[in-house]
């Protein structure tokens, strides 16, 4: 509406905001009102205002030149126009919008909210169940305004004064009885609700947010207690959330009608008989003298009370309204605020906005009251604003969530990095993991989850943009969850590795942090880790270890040269930024691999053991593959290198990873435990083992069973190993399990047949056919059918992954030629399994000839004469045999031909020339007797 200049006046001067005019006619009629000189048309009044980083000042000029017909103004900036000085533009403009808007909040009920968090849901909840209810209501605030079914965006919470006004006009027009709006701290300061006449206010939770605006909490606290002081001006009533400290503080002060709300008994409105589930809540709203039962939709106790604050106005306003559980039941969801969203991922995904650290304390309390297996959170940290709340918020996802992932938010202008760097420096938890990319971070968290796992993806919500560099690029949370597909392009990572997850590692590895590294840190990402230069490729990291042959610092320049797509670690320093240096690459790489290995929900089992772990690990395997996807070790990966490689393996879909871990040294078997952290612990054996470095039987059975120096879910032991007697105490009772033939053993187990074909075993009261003829495995198979029976696997898949064929080459493997049979046991020697070995070919096919090529049993230390000694005893009492020997120490065994290395035995060619008969290949790895086979 047309608004004359001497109304304006009038206006401020009543409002006590008027200085002086500078005017032509106070009969000037003005259309429309802004605070942008680019959009100033004709009989517009243009306020000029003292902006943060604009001041409308500076623009009087532009805005007289587009035809402005009027100017406010706070500063003596001209006096040839039609201008008037006032003590605050904001307020002047807010007061002249409402004015020529028609004063529209007078017209309308109009509730204001406040507070942190809880103000659109809240607000969504009063729309929603107003309209249903038949009471037509208009809402404004962060989703945008609308008083029917569409709803147009905004760029702020709270519109501008024009926009603000000429909204509720229209809202007026279109008959809304009531209005409710969220009111930011940003706008009280800014006057952009001054002068609007509220009839409720309500208030939700002061916690920490905005300081980058408001510099102190208690700036923050004063801001939004404007609310308040207007709402006492205009006669309105306030509804306060008084379990909230700062809650308290404003209901004191408030001197109008006011009512208190919270679980408090005590309290004018409270919640009682709270009953949370997956997808609804009930309550008991205690309303004065009434009680009602509350059935909604809505969940988490964070949503009682934003529902009991929305129930509160709704009540006040329409005293006869009733609380329709039907409507309840049935409340629209509000967009980005604990949203489900559609997915082909496995586990249940939701979208929240939650960007302050009370935000996500609630949502992510409230979804660990659900069932669910894990929760896998996303969340990142707007740029240009408060950083005291960056490292609060991480800690909070951290502590609440199985696994975050950390990621880039709305960057804005600030370097990205140095956001991720405010999240995770001092962070002390090692259940993260950093993706930069945001998209790629949404799709890995959602490839991670599997069935009842929960992915949130927190800090935007409803937001279609990345506000990055100052431009607002096109992306959705929800948008990324709904297009996730499972057809992934392969990798050798399952989860691609962003390498600023390296930095953090190296401060944290090395209890050190220099911020400034992460300000340059290249933007990339790794498909394949390797501590091989000849396997690098793109999106390759290279980890540089120094080994007894070759030291993989001398091959980092070849490395970085070869490719602008690599990443490189080691320990020495390089002029690049793809190039990190650490004090000891070697930990280092195992250091990554402990915290690649924790995003994946796999039940890990580890096994050690002086003999047998092989074979038990391949038993093992062979019976979780028949309804599982498993993760094994490889070869001989089980030592400071092979582990990690192992563990970069690893696929999303694995449920079960097995790992077999060896040892040389004392502090080995510890060292690669609390790489994997097992859930389940076996040990095969303690016998004269490595003896060279751990110098007794009781120093390997120290060695092994630092493996159960750990919290575990359960462990399995050789029983009959008197060693082991303290694993059979109470203390072990409801983890540890005995393994052996005495009837004592938690597993008791007995070799009942052996067959051509099959061998049979008895243990406790069930038998199994197992593929399998060699006696001394017999152990190795009841410690797999006995950790089946720990991890719960169907009687069926035991049954049938004893069927299958073991993959253990080298290790008691029998081979037929036209002339020999073969008996090919050269993968490792010791004196346990040295006479297994020897016992096995001696009464296979005893009426055929017998040769055995042993070679030397290594690392027995100071004993290492005397044990191959035993075995020649054993050697001396068989008949119908011939001995051929390879090495040093096997010469002791007084063979018909000795050799000093296996090149010598093969230019003898006395295997060519074996008679017909059965053949023992038995030695260290050391030796290679492996390469015989090759002639085979």
């Amino acid at each position: 509406m047309k608004v004359k200049v001497s109304k304006i006046i009038k206006i401020l001067k009543e409002s006590e905001l008027f200085i002086s005019a500078n005017i032509d006619g106070e009969d000037i009629e003005i259309n429309n009102i802004t605070i942008d000189s680019r959009d100033v048309t004709a009989k517009d009044v243009f306020i000029a205002i003292e902006g943060f980083e604009q001041d409308g000042h500076r623009y009087i000029k532009q805005a007289i030149e587009a035809g402005a017909s009027l100017i406010i103004q706070s500063k003596e900036v001209t006096k040839n126009s039609n201008n008037i000085l006032v003590e605050n533009s904001r307020k002047a403009g807010a007061l002249i919008a409402s004015e020529i808007y028609g004063n529209p909040s007078s017209k309308i009920k109009l509730i204001g909210l406040t507070g942190t968090n809880g103000k659109t849901t809240t607000s969504t909840i009063i729309f929603d169940f107003l309209n249903k209810m038949g009471i037509k209501c208009g809402i404004i605030g962060t989703l945008g305004y609308s008083f029917g079914d569409e709803l147009i965006p905004l760029a702020r919470t709270t519109p501008d004064i024009s926009d603000l006004n000429q909204i509720l006009a229209q809202m007026v027009e279109n008959k809304c009885q009531v209005v409710v709006m969220e009111v930011s701290s940003h706008s009280l300061v800014l006057d952009r609700v001054y002068g609007q006449k509220f009839d409720a206010i309500g208030f939700t939770n002061l916690t920490q947010d905005h300081l980058d605006f408001h510099s102190t909490f208690e700036n923050y606290f004063l801001a939004k207690k404007i609310l308040f002081d207007t709402a006492e001006a205009t006669g309105a009533f306030a509804v306060v959330n008084t379990d909230d400290e700062y809650g308290r503080r404003y209901y004191e002060s408030f001197s109008k009608r006011k009512l208190s709300y919270g679980l408090n008994p005590q309290l004018d409105i409270f919640a009682s008989d709270i009953n949370n589930k997956p997808d609804s809540t009930n309550f008991t709203l205690n309303y004065g003298n009434k009680k009602e039962t509350i059935e909604t939709n809505y969940v988490g106790d964070f949503n009682i009370y934003n529902l009991m604050l929305a129930l509160t106005l709704c009540r006040e306003l329409f005293p006869e309204i009733e609380f329709n559980n039907e409507v309840l039941k049935n409340l629209k969801r509000t967009s980005g605020r604990l949203e489900p969203v559609e997915s082909n991922a496995k586990g249940k995904v939701f979208v929240d906005y939650a960007h302050t650290p009370d935000a996500i304390k609630q949502v992510l309390s409230t979804l660990r009251k659900t069932e669910h297996k894990r929760i896998i959170s996303v969340l990142g940290c707007g740029g240009d604003r408060d950083k005291a709340k960056r490292r609060v918020m991480s800690k909070l996802a951290s502590q609440l969530s199985e696994i975050s992932i950390f990621t880039d938010d709305n960057p804005r202008w600030e370097n990205n990095n140095l956001i991720i760097a405010d999240m995770i420096t001092d962070l002390e938890a090692d259940n993260y993991f950093v993706i930069r990319d945001r998209k790629m971070a949404i799709e890995c968290a959602l490839r991670l989850s599997k069935e009842d796992d929960i992915v949130v993806i927190l800090g935007k919500g409803h937001e279609n943009y990345q506000e990055i560099r100052g431009e607002k690029l096109h992306f959705s949370d929800a948008e990324v969850v709904k297009n996730y597909s499972d057809n992934i392009p392969k990798a050798d990572l399952a989860i691609p590795y962003d390498p600023i997850n390296l930095l953090d590692l190296k401060f944290k590895f090395e209890d050190n942090t220099d911020i400034l590294q992460y300000t340059t840190f290249p933007d990339m990402i790794i498909n394949n880790i390797s501590t091989d230069s000849r396997t690098i490729k793109s999106n390759s990291l290279f980890v540089a270890i120094r080994g007894d042959i070759f030291d993989g610092n001398d091959f980092i320049d070849q490395v970085l040269s070869s490719s602008q797509t690599t990443f490189t670690v080691g320990e020495i320093d390089y002029p690049s930024h793809f190039h990190i240096k650490v004090k000891n690459a070697l930990h280092f790489y195992g250091f990554m691999a402990k915290r690649y290995l924790k995003l994946f929900n796999v039940n890990k089992i580890a096994l050690t053991g002086s003999t047998g772990k092989t074979t038990t690990k391949e038993i093992i395997t062979n019976i979780l593959e028949e309804n599982n996807s498993v993760l094994k070790t490889h070869g001989n990966e089980n030592n400071y290198i092979g582990l990690p490689r192992t563990i970069f393996r690893i696929k999303t879909d694995n449920e079960y990873a097995v790992f077999e871990i060896g040892t040389n040294n004392f502090g080995e078997i510890g060292y690669l435990s609390d790489i994997i952290e097992p859930d389940y612990a076996l040990i095969t054996s303690v016998d004269s083992a490595h003896l060279e470095k751990l110098g007794s039987l009781e120093g390997v059975y120290k060695e092994k069973t630092a493996l159960f120096k750990r919290k575990l879910k359960g462990f399995l032991f050789p029983g009959d190993n008197p060693m082991f007697a303290e694993y059979k105490n109470q203390e072990f009772r409801n983890i540890g399990y005995s393994v052996g033939i005495k009837k004592d053993n938690s597993f008791v187990y007995n070799i009942i047949k052996i067959d051509s074909n099959q061998m049979i075993l008895k243990i406790n009261n069930s038998q199994y056919q197992v593929n399998n003829i060699v006696p001394y495995f017999g152990l190795n198979f009841a410690y797999a059918i006995s950790l089946a029976k720990l991890l719960e696997i169907s009687i069926n898949d035991i049954i049938y992954g004893l069927q299958k064929t073991l993959n253990t080459s080298n290790r008691m493997s029998i081979i037929k030629n036209d002339k020999q049979i073969i008996i090919a046991d050269c993968y490792n020697a010791n004196p346990k399994s040295t006479k297994a070995a020897i016992e096995f070919w001696i009464n296979y096919l005893p009426e055929k000839e017998h040769i055995a090529i042993l070679g030397d049993m290594l690392e027995l230390g100071k004993q290492e004469d005397y044990l191959h000694n035993e075995i020649k005893k054993i050697l001396k009492k068989l008949t119908n045999i011939k001995i051929y020997t390879v090495g040093k120490l096997s010469k002791l065994y007084d063979g018909n031909a000795h050799f000093e290395n296996i090149n010598d035995f093969l230019k003898s060619r006395i295997f060519k020339e074996l008679p017909d008969g059965v053949v023992l290949i038995k030695g260290s790895h050391g030796i290679h007797l492996e390469k015989i086979l090759e002639n085979v």
